[in-house]
């Protein structure tokens, strides 16, 4: 078996078991809306390895939409739930959790039962997860944050969108500007560049030009 049917058959196999617990799949992800959040979960195997890992991340429906307004790119608002899986310009989310398996068999039967186990264990996780709301969120990055620099006090990954994009939809424009000319005099781009400007660059005349602007969700 080649990796490219391997991919093909995990493929068959998530979709089938995803649907049969109300997830949807698009491309080698499947993901769900709960309420006010977004769950997604990519699926990698290793015909090499002979191993699979999965990995479940979350983020706030109104994160993305905010994102796309601030990056000039409303349309995506009316694009396919499965963009805020699979597209470029989006939040990547805080995972929940992990796992990787190996030694795994590549028949048919055994993928299959690879992965209905996990997805059940993916819909346990999600289910447990004690994230609801945006506030909730962020008391969950920022502590996934604390983890992280205390193992990596140079590491480059940050929650400074996420800390923005909750103050603009408190409409704390004040606060979120700061933000935003701090992070853009630090040359960070928040890993997003649209047109040739960074998301901190957008995010500075976004909020300029916002007073008159409801920008929450629905807004």
């Amino acid at each position: 078996m080649t990796q490219a049917e391997l991919d093909k058959k995990l493929g068959a196999a998530l979709k089938r078991e995803a649907t049969a617990r109300g997830w949807a799949t698009k491309s080698g992800r499947a993901f769900k809306v709960e309420g006010e959040m977004f769950f997604s979960v990519v699926f990698l195997a290793s015909r090499k390895e002979r191993e699979c890992y999965w990995s479940l991340k979350c983020k706030p429906l109104a994160f993305d939409d905010l994102l796309w307004r601030i990056l000039g790119m409303p349309a995506n608002l009316k694009e396919p739930t499965s963009l805020r899986a699979t597209g470029a310009f989006t939040l990547n989310g805080i995972e929940l959790h992990s796992h990787r398996v190996q030694g795994i068999e590549l028949d048919d039967a055994s993928l299959d039962n690879l992965c209905r186990a996990m997805m059940e264990e993916v819909v346990a996780h999600a289910t447990d997860a004690s994230v609801h709301t945006v506030d909730e969120y962020l008391q969950l990055a920022e502590g996934a944050y604390l983890r992280i620099l205390e193992k990596s006090p140079k590491a480059a990954w940050n929650i400074w969108k996420e800390r923005l994009l909750r103050h603009v939809l408190r409409e704390e424009f004040d606060d979120a500007l700061r933000i935003a000319e701090h992070r853009d005099a630090a040359g960070d781009t928040g890993g997003l560049i649209n047109n040739g400007q960074s998301f901190y660059k957008h995010a500075k005349k976004f909020i300029v030009d916002l007073p008159s602007q409801r920008v929450r969700s629905g807004g």
